[in-house]
């Protein structure tokens, strides 16, 4: 029944991803995606994305804050997801 659930729930979430995809489509329309198929990648992309992100607050909250780098207007937590959106282009 447990593994029947987190089925539903990540079928669930695979769902609202494609949705996602079909209403953001790339700005690039030669670009093509078919969400159908990018979805289970998008998903274990955004699972790895959480689990680090997850990591990294925990990291913080048993060490320190780090601090500001000097001459950026970035905070941490906007430099991290920044850092993880360089791979994606």
């Amino acid at each position: 029944d447990s593994m029947l659930d987190t089925q539903l729930a990540q079928n669930n979430t695979e769902q609202c991803l494609i949705n996602d995809i079909i209403d953001h489509p790339p700005i690039d329309p030669s670009f093509i995606v078919n969400p159908n198929l990018t979805a289970p990648q998008t998903f274990a992309d955004v699972a790895g994305l959480h689990l680090i992100y997850y990591s990294y607050k925990k990291y913080l909250l048993k060490f320190k804050e780090e601090e500001i780098i000097p001459g950026l207007s970035r905070s941490n937590d906007q430099l991290f997801f920044i850092s993880m959106a360089q791979v994606y282009l």
